[in-house]
């Protein structure tokens, strides 16, 4: 999965949680209550509510089950998303009007228009990774959130995890999208984006799931990139270029 939506998975799941301990609280403390009265008579009813009571309140099954729910409806959307996405990347001759057909198909509550648009940019670039390492070939890629320099090409997009430090300490600063040109890395996140001029690279590795940059001065930075043959296509761009 996607890192961007990984990311939004783990924080709408906790939200969806958080939005059922009222409910948890309400019912646990009705309980409580309502066996109070019956405390003085022993039996059956009150031995079941009070404790009952206590294990709503504090293990909360509502909220569990809220985010339970939503967590499954979320990977079974994204797989679907990704599956499509898997399919379109075959027809090359896609009209605009039935691509535009296709994405409102997959619009949820979990996922807008510009979210399935997103998820079909990622999995279509990952496949594409494959299929031009092993041809060996670049190509351009088009997208609106980069603002290009004059004679600057892009030729790599994917998400990523951004992070400083080494690859076994390091700070996680940002999630978002990760680029190469032919004349920088670019990186585009949720509360940073900056840019790596090829010429102040001093050393570049891939490992697993990652790719390392030592800069001239500053920090390490590393991006996390989960499929290898993205890497190992990003390295195949970087030494080309």
């Amino acid at each position: 999965m996607s890192p961007i939506f990984e990311n939004k998975k783990i924080t709408s799941g906790n939200a969806q949680r958080e939005s059922g301990k009222f409910l948890d609280v309400t019912v646990g403390i009705s309980c409580m209550l309502f066996s109070m009265p019956l405390a003085g008579f022993g039996g059956l009813v009150f031995l079941l509510l009070f404790p009952l009571g206590i294990f709503v309140g504090f293990y909360g099954p509502i909220g569990r089950s809220f985010k339970d729910s939503f967590l499954n409806n979320f990977d079974q959307t994204y797989n679907s998303i990704s599956l499509e996405a898997a399919k379109m990347s075959k027809k090359k001759d896609l009209t605009s009007k039935e691509v535009d057909k296709r994405v409102n198909e997959l619009v949820t509550e979990s996922f807008d228009y510009e979210e399935v648009l997103d998820v079909i940019g990622f999995v279509e670039d990952t496949l594409n990774h494959k299929s031009y390492l092993k041809k060996k070939v670049k190509y351009v890629v088009p997208d609106t959130k980069v603002t290009l320099k004059a004679g600057e090409i892009l030729y790599f997009r994917t998400h990523t995890i951004w992070a400083q430090g080494s690859p076994d300490n390091n700070v996680v600063k940002d999630i978002g999208y990760f680029y190469l040109s032919n004349k920088r890395f670019i990186f585009i996140g949720e509360y940073n984006s900056h840019s790596i001029t090829l010429s102040r690279i001093v050393n570049f590795e891939i490992g697993d799931n990652y790719a390392l940059i030592c800069k001239t001065a500053g920090k390490n930075e590393i991006f996390e990139i989960n499929k290898l043959e993205s890497l190992s296509y990003l390295k195949f761009l970087y030494e080309k270029l």
